[in-house]
């Protein structure tokens, strides 16, 4: 995919005035220390992080995320799945958890055709947070 930024300015730094700051590790504790870089900073407008949605303390985790530093910038959270996970039901759990706490799910894809099915079919009967410009 490529990017085509048009401007006025020579500067690279005048082309992008926010940005989305990703986790690329699955990893709790880097998404807290996202969150609270982006608190720090105008120019990340949000975060898209990861955790374990097979956690038994999810629920705890997600509110300790949303309400601590730079959790109002948590737009996503992306979750690792594959065809076996899927079909658990902490998976179906954890799904849902985050979908209630209105939070998007990114998929990391880790999946073969049947299991993409059923990942769908999951995801299609969570309700869909609302992230509509204001």
């Amino acid at each position: 995919m490529k990017l085509h930024l048009f401007s006025n300015s020579s500067d690279p730094l005048d082309l992008v005035d926010q940005s989305t700051l990703v986790v690329g590790v699955c990893s709790t504790q880097l998404t807290r220390d996202a969150l609270t870089q982006a608190a720090l900073s105008d120019q990340v407008l949000d975060v898209i992080g990861w955790v374990d949605i097979s956690s038994p303390n999810l629920v705890d985790l997600l509110d300790d995320l949303i309400n601590g530093p730079g959790g109002a910038k948590l737009s996503a959270l992306k979750v690792d799945v594959d065809d076996d996970d899927i079909q658990r039901i902490p998976t179906q759990r954890g799904l849902a958890t985050i979908a209630e706490a209105g939070i998007e799910i990114r998929y990391v894809p880790e999946l073969t055709d049947p299991g993409t099915a059923a990942y769908l079919g999951s995801i299609g009967a969570l309700p869909l947070p609302n992230h509509a410009p204001e």
